[in-house]
């Protein structure tokens, strides 16, 4: 008879962020002194496809009020699951309505169609890009900055 291993593994379903308490279940609002740095963020930038936008984010509010982790990771999930990733090299994002529409984007494109859907409930939210370095792409004094990235 073989031998038999047996493994024991436990974690967090998903990582656990500092929330605040007010906003642990959504719809929640923002205190006072945070508008003075969400505001701004809040605000649709695509207001045309909008409509279309906020239907999609709404599928995924599973009840009113509903845990705001859970409904962020499950609106991550959909973008994922739902919008194929086709790298773009056209200058710009598409928006997030054509997104919807084509169900294929650049990260560029599923990250804007993640932020504005998260805007549409009423959350703050901003698109981050960067480059992502390839050091075995990097020549010995080159500037190579690797490919973009949101």
């Amino acid at each position: 008879m073989g031998s038999v291993s047996r493994v024991e593994l436990s974690a967090e379903a998903y990582p656990v962020f500092d929330i605040a308490a007010g906003a642990i279940a959504f719809p929640f609002q923002y205190a006072d002194d945070e508008w003075t740095d969400l505001g701004a963020l809040t605000i649709p930038q695509y207001p045309e496809g909008e409509p279309s936008v906020r239907v999609w984010a709404q599928g995924f509010v599973a009840s009113c009020p509903t845990d705001t982790l859970s409904l962020l990771k499950d609106l991550n999930a959909g973008v994922g699951g739902t919008i194929a990733y086709q790298g773009r090299e056209d200058e710009g994002t598409q928006s997030p309505s054509e997104t919807l529409s084509l169900r294929m984007g650049s990260c560029r494109d599923l990250a804007t169609l993640f932020v504005e859907a998260v805007r549409s409930l009423g959350f703050g939210a901003r698109v981050v890009s960067g480059y992502l370095h390839d050091p075995s792409r990097t020549l010995l004094g080159s500037a190579d900055a690797g490919a973009t990235h949101a």
